[in-house]
């Protein structure tokens, strides 16, 4: 709703060249979720090894997308980058949750 006046704030070219993006992020957003449950989820089960490899994944999906897309397509290529590599990291994420046969931590009181 308020997208277009707040990215306006940092200017007209702004808002004009990153409102596309700011819709895509938008939409990425239920993947960002998942993925930050699968993380914490990992990080409290002290499951570093899957969580760094799956990371790095996603990271070099990330930037590999972004740098040929950027040149083309500036902020949007980057943006395209970002979702793709976390679209990559959800699979992965509950390959591991799957294949480790365990469900999550359960905190005691």
């Amino acid at each position: 709703l308020l997208g277009r006046f707040i990215l306006g704030l940092f200017g007209e070219a702004y808002a004009r060249e990153s409102y596309e993006t700011l819709i895509l992020l938008v939409l990425a957003s239920p993947i960002i979720l998942a993925n930050t449950v699968f993380t914490t989820d990992l990080r409290v089960a002290k499951r570093v090894k899957p969580l760094l490899i799956i990371t790095a994944i996603s990271s070099v999906a990330t930037l590999t997308v972004a740098y040929v897309l950027l040149p083309a397509y500036g902020i949007w290529g980057a943006g395209v980058g970002f979702a793709v590599g976390q679209a990559i990291a959800t699979p992965l994420f509950a390959l591991e949750k799957r294949g480790n046969g365990r469900r999550s931590v359960a905190v005691r009181v």
